[in-house]
């Protein structure tokens, strides 16, 4: 991997979020990838950011871990791609941010449907069946619904994130390939007349 990294004033490519040149704009979104990756892979052991990350039944706890593990291997791919002025590279990122808003809309369907029992729940409901017992009491039905209505905000705000950080990454792989394909055209135009002086003389 080279690790030639273009200045931050950096321009060929147009400006990304914050106003950063697009290279930078994706750099931080890979990072910011890769942070998500390890706070999904901690809620596998901690019910702290499960309002923003979900993981209200052990089912969609595991399966948002698993994405979480993916998010770090993909967002490293992604820092590769930006250093390197990879296309192919960033295209994974890409792929994988498209496929992880789909998983991620899956995963909190189910949750959303899991906290529907809320008003239900009593204090002393095991952690297999309800891991946060302590959100809701029976009649607590005002809580109960703040509580959905947090958690759906909070999850649109992540596809909606999760949305532009694609389209980020996936402009940035496009300029890319275009920019590559212009450098072969480029090439195989300057030595065309010398492969065509060659074969005369030949």
């Amino acid at each position: 991997m080279s690790m030639e990294w273009a200045p931050f004033h950096e321009k060929e490519f147009g400006a990304g979020c914050l106003c950063l040149p697009r290279r930078s704009s994706v750099f931080v979104v890979a990072m910011l990838t890769i942070i998500y990756g390890g706070f999904a892979v901690a809620g596998l052991y901690t019910t702290r950011f499960q309002w923003f990350l979900g993981g209200f039944t052990e089912g969609t706890a595991i399966f948002g871990g698993f994405v979480g593990v993916l998010a770090m291997i993909f967002g490293l791919v992604g820092i590769g791609g930006c250093v390197d002025r990879d296309a192919a590279q960033l295209r994974l990122l890409y792929h994988f941010l498209c496929s992880a808003i789909l998983v991620v809309a899956v995963l909190a369907t189910l949750d959303y449907l899991h906290l529907n029992w809320c008003e239900s729940w009593g204090v002393d409901f095991s952690a297999s069946q309800n891991r946060v017992p302590e959100l809701g009491v029976p009649g607590d039905s005002k809580g109960c619904v703040e509580h959905r209505g947090s958690f759906i905000a909070l999850t649109v705000l992540r596809l909606l994130i999760g949305c532009y950080f694609a389209y980020e990454v996936g402009t940035l792989a496009g300029l890319l390939h275009q920019k590559l394909g212009a450098k072969i055209q480029w090439w195989a135009n300057s030595t065309k007349p010398t492969r065509q002086r060659d074969a005369i003389q030949a």
